[in-house]
């Protein structure tokens, strides 16, 4: 009996009818899903991967995510604004289409930093440009504006020297923020520092660096930081802003006012734990110009100091032990003496 007669043939399974025939399932066109998850829940990482590996015409993709800007949910304006953003690192094309969805949009401050940070992503010059012609006056945020300035500051400073001077100036903010770190990265790089300088020597003057009493301070900790930062490189331009705040540190000392002598104590303890590279100078012109007799601690803070500059000479296990142990009992002093 053949195959045919047993039912067995081509087709068949032991005379139980033909194999079912398998269901192929076609992905959906990516630009179909990409319009679907940006109108309502937001446009996921899966569809974004698929939009960037599969290397659309920018003639032909940008005009669509355009149109599509004005019926996205909150969500997929985000979802497409990174997107934007995405494709603009990798292509250098699509900043109309970003610019569309930013302007549109609405988003949380995560969201806004998450597209500020974009920016020191960004490699070719247009691209780092546009983003501060077009992301930062619609998307501020302090800290990624600094982030970018790292990356960016020297070409930000040669082409958009003003517009960087006008976001950091005004309105004034005060040095929190990180927005003195962005004075330290602009000092370090420009050959206009003029009116970062004044902002800063304002901030010292007027005590924005002596604690966080107000929004918007900082400690003298973080001064201490930063001017030793650019002493460094450019002594020149810090060394009026050390002028200034040796001024003030040696008034608070000096200073009748028990409350704002304490600051002054505290300022200088914050100081000698950063170990800046202008200790000797702190030393001499604040601690040994006011003396033993105007605070209890001086001698405990002095050590401290005398350990620093020891610390800076020699450099060994022994010195960083001794500065340790000198800057610690200064410490504990300060605080029996707060409490």
């Amino acid at each position: 009996m053949d195959d045919q007669a047993r039912g067995t043939g081509p087709g068949q399974e032991g005379g139980h009818g033909p194999e079912p025939v398998p269901v192929v399932v076609r992905p959906r066109p990516v630009l179909e899903v990409l319009a679907e998850e940006a109108i309502s829940r937001g446009v996921s990482y899966v569809v974004c991967r698929r939009v960037l590996d599969a290397g659309f015409d920018p003639e032909l993709l940008e005009p669509f995510m355009i149109d599509l800007v004005p019926r996205c949910s909150r969500m997929g304006l985000f979802g497409l604004a990174t997107l934007c953003l995405e494709l603009i690192h990798h292509t250098g094309r699509y900043h109309a289409a970003a610019q569309a969805a930013l302007v549109a949009g609405e988003f949380t401050k995560e969201q806004i930093l998450s597209v500020v940070l974009y920016g020191q992503r960004l490699t070719d010059e247009r691209s780092v440009l546009w983003w501060h012609d077009v992301v930062v006056p619609l998307a501020r945020h302090d800290s990624g504006y600094q982030t970018v300035l790292v990356a960016h500051g020297d070409l930000l400073l040669a082409h958009r020297y003003e517009a960087v001077r006008e976001y950091l100036l005004h309105p004034d903010r005060g040095p929190g923020g990180c927005n003195v770190d962005s004075m330290t990265e602009v000092l370090q790089r420009t050959d206009r520092p003029g009116p970062f300088v004044e902002r800063w020597a304002e901030w010292i003057r007027s005590g924005r660096f002596d604690g966080h009493g107000r929004h918007g301070d900082e400690d003298a900790a973080i001064l201490a930081a930063c001017l030793s930062d650019v002493l460094t490189s450019r002594p020149e331009v810090v060394t009026p802003l050390l002028d200034e705040a040796v001024r003030r540190w040696r008034w608070q000392l000096g200073n009748p006012d028990e409350a704002e002598r304490r600051r002054g104590v505290n300022n200088l303890l914050q100081v000698v734990g950063k170990k800046p590279v202008f200790a000797g100078r702190v030393q001499a012109e604040v601690m040994h110009a006011i003396g033993p007799s105007h605070f209890p601690e001086w001698e405990s803070l002095d050590r401290a100091f005398t350990a620093l500059r020891y610390l800076e000479a020699v450099g060994d296990d022994r010195a960083h032990a001794a500065f340790r142990a000198a800057f610690h009992a200064a410490l504990r002093e300060v605080r029996e003496t707060d409490g």
